[in-house]
């Protein structure tokens, strides 16, 4: 066994005693144990080096994930927003604050800005007080009435949204409003979409224009068909009543008190006014076309004015003021009558509670030239003046120069056609008149006509004419034919009263027979046009076949197939429309029986109020 000083001198005989001391094992110990904590300091700062770097590469990792998320995010809302922005509807989203969170171009363009310059702010900083702002007296809702209600969980559609933007008239839009949900079913936002369907709602409003006007037309020709039926009887009634009433006078005229006689031409006057009222209903209802006479205004005025007080509130009132010594126009009272009544409807629908009327009726020289509100040309001279001013609220300045286009009309819809002013316009234009207005907002219009002024006539206001059963005498053999035994009697009675023999018949197909056995023994055939069985004008072609030259009165209450004109080119001598004045019946049937044939001689025909005249050539 070697010692230990030997064996460190036997292998290294160089160390010395004093190079490895005698405790070298705690020396060696104590090394090792440095060597094991160097190494494992080594082990530990390696393991933190690869923690540090494992962590490195995690938050890189992380860092670059986020990054990821976040150009995702960002690329997404670029995507929306190009997406929104191509829609060519306005899409907004509001915060509960209504501030913008979100805003498509098409929504910014509408007010003129960007949507960058929208974000974050309140609606209300682009648009005037009165555009948002409810009024409770009316009941008008606010601009975020409904916004309230989206943030109460409600989805808002409102389908006819008028927003004015620019200019006086506002756009149509269907918007749809509903709330905006977090994940925990928050309700954080208000999203808006509208789409303008402007043009969509002018068009449909057209459409329904023109359906009610397809309706109205409809109805008037079921009032003309009506209207048609009612003239031909109402017309067999009154010629009845005043053909009895003139036999009367022409019987009894010298045994009948003046004051009889006052009432025997009431009665007439009062027929032929029922008369002029079937005129006036074939011509509102397109039988008819009105023709123009020289007539004087005042006693249309009166009844017009009476008329509408019956459709005036109590709260209206209405005041007339004739002038004296007025001229007559030319045209036909229906028109006139119509003039009247769209200005005085126009007015009273302008007077919203307690107002006035004033109709004023004057003769008006216009020295200096004036101004046509409708036309636009100048006009002066004599003429009748109309004017019919309310106390309403006026017409407004940008409405001025369109109230006489057709269709337009500043009442809400369904309650006026827009067409009453339009109608006033093509009237008086056609009598060659005028029209002027004098208008401020809130202070009423004044509307007044002027309408060419024509000399009086003498016989203007002369009264019914009376029957002069002296002063013809007639002495011919005539059949009358009509299937009122009413008519028939008058007629007879009247022409036996001037010397003709009459043979009565109810049924024309009898008075064809009695014709067709002794046509030689007629003189003239006074017949009526709509009969039962066989009407007025085959009767008539089937005796001018048998006598071409006799000479035919064809007498009608109405008629839609027949006019002067055709009764000419059938061969008819004159065609008069009931009920006709006795006056009138004798001298056709003396006209007729001193130009025989004259239906078939060429003759030329003047239709006037009483009938066609028949003229040799």
């Amino acid at each position: 066994m070697v010692s230990q000083r030997g064996w460190g001198t036997e292998l290294y005989p160089w160390f010395s005693f004093k190079f490895w001391p005698d405790h070298m094992e705690w020396i060696i110990a104590a090394l090792f144990v440095l060597l094991v904590q160097a190494v494992a300091i080594a082990v530990l700062m390696l393991n933190r080096h690869r923690r540090l770097i494992k962590d490195y590469r995690a938050i890189k990792e992380d860092s670059d994930l986020q990054k990821r998320v976040t150009d995702a995010t960002l690329q997404s809302k670029i995507l929306i927003q190009k997406v929104i922005d191509a829609s060519p509807d306005w899409i907004f989203v509001k915060d509960a604050e209504n501030r913008f969170m979100l805003v498509n171009e098409t929504f910014a363009k509408a007010l003129d800005l960007h949507p960058e310059d929208l974000i974050g702010h309140r609606d209300t900083e682009f648009m005037p007080p009165e555009l948002y702002e409810g009024d409770p007296r009316t009941g008008s809702l606010g601009l975020h009435d409904y916004d309230k209600a989206v943030f109460r969980g409600e989805t808002v559609h409102l389908e006819r949204e008028k927003i004015f933007l620019t200019g006086d008239k506002p756009r149509v839009f269907d918007t749809y409003k509903t709330p905006l949900r977090d994940a925990e079913q928050r309700i954080y936002g208000n999203l808006c979409y509208r789409r303008d369907i402007t043009d969509r709602f002018n068009k449909e409003e057209q459409q329904q224009l023109l359906e009610r006007q397809l309706q109205q037309a409809q109805k008037m020709e079921l009032i003309g068909h009506l209207t048609g039926g009612i003239a031909h009887d109402f017309n067999n009634i009154l010629a009845s009543i005043l053909g009895h009433t003139e036999l009367i006078q022409m019987t009894s005229e010298a045994t009948l008190s003046p004051q009889t006689n006052k009432y025997l031409r009431e009665v007439l006057q009062a027929g032929i006014r029922g008369k002029e009222l079937v005129q006036q209903l074939l011509t509102f209802s397109q039988k008819r076309e009105a023709a123009a006479t020289t007539i004087f205004a005042q006693p249309i005025v009166k009844e017009v004015v009476k008329l509408l007080q019956s459709t005036l509130p109590a709260s209206i009132a209405i005041k007339i003021k004739l002038g004296k010594s007025l001229p007559q126009v030319l045209m036909s009272s229906v028109q006139l009558h119509q003039i009247l009544m769209n200005l005085g409807i126009n007015a009273r629908d302008a007077i919203s509670g307690t107002g006035t009327i004033d109709v004023f009726v004057d003769a008006a020289r216009v020295q200096a030239p004036r101004h046509c509100e409708s036309c636009h040309q100048s006009f002066e001279g004599n003429y009748l003046m109309i004017s019919v001013r309310d106390t309403g609220v006026g017409i407004a300045p940008e409405n001025r120069s369109r109230i006489f286009d057709p269709f337009f009309s500043t009442k809400p819809v369904g309650s006026g056609s827009g067409l009453g002013l339009s109608v006033l316009h093509g009237i008086v234009h056609s009598a060659e008149g005028h029209i002027e207005l004098v208008t401020e907002p809130g202070s009423g219009a004044d509307f007044r006509i002027y309408l060419p002024a024509h000399e009086p006539k003498a016989d203007a206001h002369a009264p019914y004419p009376m029957p002069d059963s002296q002063g013809m005498h007639l002495s011919s053999r005539v059949m009358v034919v009509d299937d009122e035994a009413g008519i028939v009697g008058v007629l007879t009675a009247l022409l036996e009263g001037s010397g003709c023999t009459v043979m009565g018949f109810t049924d024309a197909s009898a008075a064809l027979r009695a014709f067709h056995d002794a046509s030689d023994d007629v003189d003239l055939v006074i017949t009526d046009l709509s009969m039962p069985e066989l009407s007025g004008v085959d009767l008539a072609q089937a005796m001018l076949e048998i006598r071409p030259d006799l000479p035919i009165i064809m007498c009608t209450g109405y008629s839609a197939v027949m006019d002067e004109s055709m009764a000419l080119k059938i061969g008819i001598c004159r065609f008069l429309i009931k009920p006709v004045p006795a006056t009138v019946i004798l001298s056709a049937v003396a006209h007729c029986l001193g130009v025989k044939g004259c239906g078939n001689s060429g003759g030329t025909v003047d239709g006037g109020a009483d009938g066609m005249q028949c003229e040799t050539p």
